[in-house]
């Protein structure tokens, strides 16, 4: 009770300095109780003559509407007076109140769609107007703008009755910041071009519209530091759903994203190609990504890019055999960081193209031999060359005999390091091989020297195959 008169003293107050910071204090400590008690006293604070009090006792509404929701009613009333005024403070307060109103009871959407042509005067007002005290990089008030639109935006999901109001506001900002500000955008500028940029993905796209956007989205993606690209890049993702060809008029961008450091900004990249990846363009796109998966070093971006062209592969291959190459290629260069869905589907892609099998069998062996390292394609290869052996001797143009072949599985399976599924696989092929080589001992005895392995299922495997080469059974 102390505290509530002490505090209802000082909100009556004639010195606006004691009456701000008690404002304040409320702002901090404000419970139901002291909302209740108070919210008169708060509300004849937002009809005092000083602007720097009206803010204040604004911003302190918004602790009251929480705590007691029944106030908004009241508060609402004189906010919307308070829309009228020409101070940059208050209007910002406003926004911020009306904003919390959709948080606390979205019940109220129609009277804040009421206010739409209100804020839509004042908005008009700040763009037009030029004071230099409220000027930040050649654009009025950014703060009061954005939050203005963030205000719009967040109203236009509950209802889409005035599209036309927002339009002209979007296009009100799109003059303002646009026409005026050519090149060097500071922060003010990209801020209040991002939200007017998620505002215009709201709307149903019109000629005039479309054109306003490809103009927002040229003038973001012309600025060069890493968090304007990143926005950029979220941008460019949105405009996906709403026109892919401006979008795709920005590939040469995204591709430049690749070289920075950020890996969340090459990944990002990365995602935007996927979804621009056409036929018409893909054969581009996969070339300019392979070049980038010779360079890069950073193991988690390798994994992320192997993976996206092996699946814009799939997604438009233009010819089996390039979407054989594509996917050797990648193996070759990015060895464990291919999934084993994508190497599954080359091997489903080898079993499936008859006319294929002598080229790919024979790209297969000769990649395997010069990479030994490259446990990916020895599983692969040694796969392969087990269920196609019929035609491993008759390949045209290629010289590959039995002392080829032997010598290229010993030279995997007794690697060190070799992964212990490598080894299965490199038995599994020596078995389908044995009756159709004539040098049947060496066979016998690779297979035998994996008898006494460490793992169990290699183990168990040459033991098993050791038993079916012998003559005579138990």
């Amino acid at each position: 009770m102390m505290a509530t008169n002490r505090i209802r003293i000082d909100l009556n107050s004639n010195n606006n300095n004691i009456v701000g910071l008690v404002l304040c204090v409320l702002s901090e400590i404000c419970t139901s109780e002291l909302a209740k008690d108070l919210h008169l006293d708060v509300l004849k604070c937002c009809s005092n003559s000083s602007a720097y009090i009206r803010k204040k006792a604004i911003l302190t509404s918004i602790k009251i509407i929480k705590r007691v929701p029944e106030y908004i009613n009241e508060f609402l009333d004189k906010v919307s007076t308070c829309l009228e005024e020409k101070s940059h403070g208050v209007l910002l307060g406003c926004m911020a109140f009306l904003e919390n109103v959709i948080q606390v009871d979205d019940s109220y959407t129609d009277k804040l769609i009421a206010l739409v042509p209100k804020i839509a005067r004042a908005y008009r007002l700040i763009a037009q107007e030029h004071n230099v005290e409220y000027e930040i990089g050649g654009v009025q008030d950014p703060f009061l703008q954005v939050a203005i639109l963030k205000f719009l935006r967040t109203l236009r999901k509950y209802s889409a009755t005035f599209d036309k109001q927002l339009a002209e506001i979007l296009i009100i900002c799109h003059d303002s910041v646009c026409s005026r500000i050519s090149a060097n955008m500071k922060n003010g500028a990209n801020a209040v071009l991002f939200e007017c940029f998620q505002c215009f993905m709201l709307l149903e796209p019109t000629p005039q519209l479309r054109d306003m956007v490809a103009n927002v989205l040229g003038k973001f993606i012309s600025v060069k530091d890493a968090n304007s690209k990143y926005l950029s890049l979220f941008n460019l993702n949105l405009m996906t759903k709403y026109d892919l060809k401006i979008v795709k008029t920005h590939k040469g961008t995204i591709f430049e994203c690749l070289n920075e450091n950020d890996i969340l900004i090459r990944i990002m990249a990365l995602d935007l190609l996927y979804v621009i990846a056409g036929p018409e363009n893909s054969q581009g796109i996969v070339k300019e990504l392979t070049t980038v998966l010779w360079n890069a070093n950073d193991e988690e971006f390798i994994e992320e890019l192997a993976l996206k062209i092996c699946l814009i592969v799939e997604k438009h291959p233009i010819n089996r055999r390039w979407h054989f190459d594509t996917i050797l290629k990648v193996l070759v260069l990015a060895d464990q960081a291919v999934k084993e869905g994508s190497a599954k589907t080359l091997v489903y892609l080898v079993q499936s193209t008859p006319q294929l099998q002598e080229y790919c069998l024979a790209k297969l062996f000769f990649s395997t031999a010069e990479n030994p390292q490259n446990d990916a394609l020895d599983s692969i290869t040694l796969f392969l060359m087990g269920e196609l052996s019929h035609i491993l001797f008759r390949i045209k143009g290629v010289s590959i005999n039995e002392t080829n072949v032997l010598d290229l599985i010993e030279s995997i399976i007794f690697k060190v390091g070799i992964l212990n599924d490598t080894i299965s696989y490199g038995l599994s092929c020596l078995l389908k091989l044995y009756e159709k080589f004539s040098n049947k001992e060496r066979i016998a005895k690779m297979i035998r020297s994996f008898e006494a392995h460490s793992d169990l299922e290699v183990q168990k495997r040459a033991c098993e195959y050791t038993k079916l080469l012998e003559r005579n059974w138990d």
